[in-house]
């Protein structure tokens, strides 16, 4: 889907992320309900985690997904 503002992929492979536009757009990655598992997310300006982050909410399963996260380089992170 796309618009003179907007691009949307919903899904793709990772081995060919679609191409970041030129100019002053921003990207956003949204992830949700990763219930304490980690993937490979794509290079964005910000990653947006919605829904369970954890299977159970166990500290260590909290801490794991936090620095799962904060090993990321996108520059928010919500």
């Amino acid at each position: 889907m796309s618009s003179p503002s907007a691009l949307v992929y919903i899904d793709y492979d990772l081995a060919s992320v679609p191409q970041r536009p030129k100019g002053g757009w921003t990207r956003f990655i949204c992830i949700s309900d990763t219930h304490s598992k980690i993937f490979q997310i794509p290079a964005g300006d910000v990653l947006l985690h919605a829904g369970d982050l954890t299977s159970w909410g166990y500290p260590k399963q909290v801490k794991k997904a936090l620095d799962w996260l904060s090993s990321l380089e996108h520059p928010l992170k919500l």
